[in-house]
Order: structure tokens, then sequence, then C-alpha cells
């Protein structure tokens, strides 16, 4: 046992190679935060939902066409998810 463990103390050093790495540089930056994203969905019976809240559809497709142009002059713009 003390054999094998003189043999492992020797052959450890000489195994292990060491590799030096160079790590990026850390740095803070300020990033914008995103608007709330838009959910559209529709159901089987044809009503309509802006995020989770039924929309009227005494305007027709054109009340979602007008908020949708509302919102598409927002700076940064809302990501639009459609949902079936």
């Amino acid at each position: 046992m003390l054999v094998l463990l003189i043999i492992f103390l020797i052959t450890t050093p000489v195994i292990t190679d060491v590799v030096k790495l160079k790590l990026p540089a850390e740095r803070n930056q300020v990033y914008k935060t995103k608007p709330e994203n838009i959910t559209i969905s529709v159901s089987k019976d044809g009503d309509i939902y802006w995020n989770g809240a039924i929309r009227p559809l005494a305007g027709g497709t054109e009340a979602l066409f007008d908020q949708l142009k509302v919102e598409s002059v927002k700076q940064p713009q809302p990501e639009v998810h459609i949902r079936g």
C-alpha cells in the first residue's frame, strides 16, 4: 500500500497539466427594458383577446388594426405573439 501511495504521489504532478486561460473582462452594460409583449389570441368562436382581455368586435378588425397602429410607433417596439 505504501509503495502505491508513493507511486501516486510521484506521478500525479507529472500527469497534471496546467492550462492557462484568459477570461474575458467584466463590464456592466445598461439594457433597456422591453415593453410588455402583446399577446393576441383568437378563440374558435372568433372572439379576439388582447393580452387576455376580450376585445369587442364593434369596429370589426378595424379596431384591432387601430390598436396595432398605436403600438407600432412605440420605441422600442413590443413583440406581438399571435395564438389560436
